[in-house]
């Protein structure tokens, strides 16, 4: 157990370091520092805050990340001497075997989230050791599941036409949408869920209040003018990539305002341009269906389902700037490998995709997202043909994937932790965390 701090350390340590919280548009302020992989003006750091959180981390050890999420407080700071180097990086921590096609994945920071897309449909919220049922989730309406993503407080999952949101512990259905066509992705940042489909009423995007209770309607809707079929969001921000619109700009990917959808030209329809922070982009090639895009507040990362010159393209948050040259080693994931999924946390890229070969093998990429140097690759071999990863997320403590296969099985994979201090947040209350996380690397 931590010791008791007579001296209010932490206090201190949290104040000294209130003049370096991130700066960066839709982060939380995280106290006494930068989660790792921010980049950090020398002449913010402060060293004082950062040697006295330190020791005061140091005293407050836990073996292992559980136990500090069990044991900090929102604010606290500890050293947690959990590191992975014992097992190779990349590696199966637990594997499970599900029945059914599970389709997606995301994770909270202490729990996890996946969607069961063969009947019955079903969500599932599991703890984070894959163990322990919390929720067992059934959508009220006729549909296919694509995607469910939680904060830890809220549910909300896309099935057919609809969008349901679900109390994370119970289960009960709180609000729900019907677009009126099929929906291909949602998001969800502190305030809205954004769901992205087929166009329907001349809409494909819709905005819609975490808060809303019973029959939901949109705070806004978006005209793209074809088919947006991935979405991300880092709280300022909504990025949808799809089908090239018919409007004028031919767009792609777009970066729409997140409070009130006001694009770049006022191609949407809402009678408004937004002037910082917007932009319509073409990529490469048009993106495919769902789980294509992640954010981390500073750069967005999109992975494409065909063989191209390359399977992932990278640009800047603010302005959509193409970064992709700069990612030669990314890019390198050639061929015919398809991307199903990208992910991203506090200094990762993870990339679920296949082989392309006969039968096709699937696969979790990791790399470096600013040497982009390759941390590790994961597949769990078990002689099944179509062994196909479906989705990849990570909470910034470990990695989960979905596979598609006879009994498919869900993994959590050893994400390569070293031991170092770390920093309790709660993502779901404070304005917005690009990671879903409960516990963050603390800046070094």
């Amino acid at each position: 157990m931590p010791i008791d701090d007579p001296f209010n350390w932490g206090a201190i340590a949290t104040s000294l370091g209130q003049s370096h919280a991130p700066s960066r548009p839709g982060d939380a302020v995280i106290g006494n520092g930068y989660p790792d992989g921010f980049p950090l003006p020398a002449d913010q750091f402060n060293w004082l805050a950062y040697m006295v959180g330190l020791a005061w981390a140091r005293v407050h050890a836990y073996a292992t990340l559980e136990d500090a999420v069990d044991g900090m407080t929102v604010g606290d700071m500890a050293w947690v001497d959990e590191h992975d180097l014992h097992q190779e990086p990349g590696g199966t921590h637990t594997g499970v075997v599900l029945a059914g096609t599970h389709i997606s994945v995301d994770c909270t920071g202490d729990s996890v989230v996946h969607a069961k897309s063969t009947a019955p449909q079903t969500v599932y919220v599991k703890s984070r050791d894959l163990v322990t049922t919390i929720a067992t989730i059934t959508p009220s309406n006729a549909g296919t599941l694509v995607r469910a993503v939680s904060d830890g407080v809220i549910v909300v999952a896309i099935y057919g036409t609809w969008v349901e949101a679900f109390n994370h512990n119970t289960g009960a259905s709180i609000w729900s949408f019907n677009h009126g066509a099929n929906l291909l992705d949602v998001a969800i940042d502190a305030t809205n869920a954004y769901i992205v489909g087929v166009a329907a009423g001349g809409f494909e995007l819709h905005a819609i209040a975490l808060t809303s209770v019973g029959a939901a309607a949109p705070t806004w809707s978006y005209n793209h003018n074809g088919t947006l079929a991935s979405v991300a969001t880092n709280g300022r921000q909504v990025f949808v990539a799809g089908a090239a619109s018919g409007h004028a700009s031919l767009a792609n990917a777009r970066a729409i305002r997140a409070s009130d959808g006001a694009d770049l030209a006022n191609e949407g329809g809402l009678g408004a341009a937004g002037t910082r922070s917007v932009w319509d982009k073409v990529l490469i090639q048009s993106i495919g269906t769902g789980q294509r895009i992640a954010t981390d507040g500073d750069i967005v990362v999109y992975g494409f389902s065909t063989g191209v010159a390359h399977q992932v393209e990278v640009r800047g948050c603010a302005t959509g700037d193409d970064l992709s040259a700069d990612l030669s080693k990314i890019k390198a994931l050639a061929g015919t490998y398809s991307v199903a999924s990208v992910a991203i946390d506090q200094d990762r890229i993870y990339i679920a995709t296949d082989d392309g070969g006969v039968p096709s093998e699937g696969y979790v990429r990791a790399y470096d997202k600013r040497t982009l140097a390759d941390h590790w690759t994961w597949n769990d071999p078990d002689g099944v043909a179509n062994n196909l990863c479906r989705s990849v997320c990570s909470d910034g403590t470990a990695v989960f994937a979905t596979k598609y296969e006879a009994g498919d099985t869900m993994a959590r994979i050893y994400r390569g932790n070293r031991p170092g201090p770390w920093r309790r947040v709660t993502p779901s209350t404070q304005p917005y965390l690009p990671m879903r996380q409960q516990i963050i690397p603390w800046s070094r």
